[in-house]
């Protein structure tokens, strides 16, 4: 059997055995997300914030080392290169947090 159709099924499932509603799509349309209050929270009163390029440049620098140290790690012998490109990415993370917390 596809691994698409077990998942499906198994997906299907689960739904049915929650107490959900389920027309056999199991799309996330089906699934009503609501808050403490019984409000319904999909999206249209929700504002997403607006970030500076610069910290959207940082989520690329910490995504390039992340690959970048797990591929030097794994693929080549070169500890002093896998160090560097780590604690570049140790430092962005940090700045990112940092930022973060204190900016936004």
């Amino acid at each position: 059997m596809n691994p698409i159709h077990l998942v499906r099924n198994y997906l299907q499932k689960g739904y049915r055995r929650a107490g959900r509603a389920n027309n056999g799509n199991t799309m996330a349309s089906n699934i009503s997300i609501r808050n403490s209050k019984g409000l319904d929270s999909r999206g249209l009163g929700m504002e997403s914030a607006s970030y500076p390029p610069a910290w959207y440049l940082l989520w690329l620098i910490i995504a390039v080392c992340g690959v970048g140290t797990w591929f030097l790690r794994n693929f080549t012998e070169r500890v002093d290169a896998t160090r560097l490109v780590a604690f570049t990415g140790v430092a962005s993370m940090t700045t990112m947090v940092i930022w973060t917390f204190t900016q936004f």
